[in-house]
């Protein structure tokens, strides 16, 4: 985890950095096997998240997406 990456490297930022980027690509991959209908949806919902948890938003709300990136439940 990032946390162990920036305490192990002595505290250095670009460990812990290059481990979050890591995570995020293992999640990109996995939002690839998603159907390719639903894939550009899910990736436009995963790439507003930083945004809206940087507002300290505890959650996503759906209605706060931008419109056009709607989940329909059930389909994924």
């Amino acid at each position: 985890m990032s946390i162990v990456a920036f305490l192990e490297g002595k505290k250095d930022l670009g460990k812990a950095n290059t481990e979050k980027r890591d995570i995020l690509a293992l999640y990109r991959g996995d939002i690839m096997k998603i159907k390719a209908q639903y894939r550009a949806k899910v990736l436009a919902i995963f790439d507003q998240i930083p945004g809206l948890l940087s507002r300290h938003e505890k959650r996503v709300v759906f209605n706060r997406i931008v419109d056009g990136s709607i989940a329909e439940q059930s389909h994924c």
